[in-house]
């Protein structure tokens, strides 16, 4: 028993040796410091002066926006009703076109929007999208060309929207920006 009591002594002796005080230090602390960046300002536009947008969830190609009317042909986004053709111009200037002829697009729908989400919410494009989508894909899909159509929409501006305007039109198009040559069916 004394024999077993002398190893234990010794083990312990070797354990609170100097190789154990230098387990115990922790070890240092780096340090770093934080660049400073130099950040521009950033002018952000009042809602009010942002255009009107269109969107075709199936292509990134630009599309047309709606524009100021300068002659008789041409006419506000806000003016179309659903069946109408239409066509625009460069500018994106919207005229109304006959549906028998050429054409870029076919209103399938006029929808109007809840009060919220308002054109500044990030989120209503998105649900802007859905509700056409939601409108026009029926008349998509029972066309026998359905796979080379897509839609674009017209929604109004934050200027016209705190007037009151909730007015959103779902534009049937080509997905190849090619013109439509006939109404849809």
């Amino acid at each position: 028993m004394a024999a077993s009591g002398v190893v234990a002594m010794a083990m312990l002796t070797a354990c609170n040796g100097d190789d154990d005080n230098k387990s115990l230090t922790p070890p240092p602390m780096p340090t770093f410091s934080v660049p400073k960046i130099d950040i521009p300002d950033i002018d952000i536009p009042d809602p009010s002066d942002l255009p009107t947008s269109t969107k075709r969830p199936t292509s990134s190609s630009s599309k047309p926006t709606g524009g100021a009317t300068s002659s008789t042909d041409e006419v506000e986004a806000v003016d179309l009703e659903e069946g109408e053709c239409i066509d625009t111009s460069s500018s994106g200037d919207i005229s109304k076109k006959s549906c028998s002829g050429p054409h870029m697009g076919e209103v399938g729908a006029i929808v109007t929007l809840p009060d919220s989400p308002s054109p500044t919410s990030p989120d209503f494009e998105a649900s802007i999208e859905s509700k056409c989508e939601d409108e026009v894909m029926p008349i998509i899909n029972r066309q026998s060309n359905a796979s080379a159509l897509t839609f674009s929409f017209y929604y109004p501006q934050f200027s016209s929207w705190t007037s009151g305007d909730r007015t959103l039109q779902c534009i049937i198009v080509r997905d190849d920006g090619a013109k439509l040559t006939a109404k849809l069916k």
